[in-house]
């Protein structure tokens, strides 16, 4: 763990109602928005991860796609405003990265956005390193 401060928190299929605070921000965000991988379809199979403060408030979620040929994709990880830079996204994140190595994933992805220097060097810290990077181009309507 890499805080000495709250708790992993697994969801089960019902994961979106534990913190609907939380995942009806990760709805409105512009990753969401963007095509990333939703609140919803990770909280269908039980692929949701809270990161709890110590009195028991959800402040930090990440999602895990189901294994397919050995991969599992990291996402979304989502942290409302209030409760950033406080390390959570990184505990949480973590954790579910060492828990889809565990169940058998021999390589576990993770997008992100390479404006954010901060988390970029916290994703190399914990194992992940840079694969490729990707553009999104829009075309029209």
């Amino acid at each position: 763990m890499l805080l000495d401060h709250g708790s992993v928190v697994v969801c089960g299929a019902l994961g979106r109602q534990a913190a609907p605070c939380i995942c009806g921000a990760v709805s409105q965000s512009s990753s969401a928005r963007d095509g990333a991988v939703s609140a919803d379809v990770v909280a269908l199979y039980g692929g949701v991860t809270f990161w709890e403060t110590p009195n028991g408030e959800p402040v930090s979620m990440a999602g895990v796609t189901p294994q397919s040929t050995g991969q599992v994709r990291a996402a979304p990880v989502f942290t409302p405003e209030h409760p950033r830079g406080h390390g959570y996204a990184g505990a949480v994140t973590a954790e579910v990265s060492r828990t889809a190595v565990t169940a058998g994933a021999a390589h576990v992805v993770l997008f992100t956005d390479l404006a954010n220097p901060t988390s970029n060097a916290f994703h190399q810290r914990i194992g992940y390193r840079k694969v490729v990077d990707f553009a999104v181009r829009g075309f029209g309507d």
